[in-house]
């Protein structure tokens, strides 16, 4: 369990850096139509991140149910 939550973990804080990174680089090269549009793209890719995070959970109290 606690090997997947440190997964989770590090998963995360690798999604939040490419997302910072990947929001910086197009903020640079960007109107504001398109940061807009980014900015919807960025939600549902974190609202992928919680549903991803929510599953690794699921996952790791099914192991513990199972151990």
């Amino acid at each position: 369990m606690i090997a997947v939550l440190g997964d989770e973990e590090e998963a995360n804080r690798r999604l939040e850096k490419a997302v910072a990174a990947a929001r910086a680089e197009y903020e640079q090269q960007t109107t504001g139509g398109e940061i807009a549009s980014l900015a919807s793209d960025l939600t549902g890719a974190a609202a992928q991140a919680d549903n991803l995070s929510d599953a690794l959970k699921r996952v790791g109290l099914r192991l513990l149910e199972i151990a």
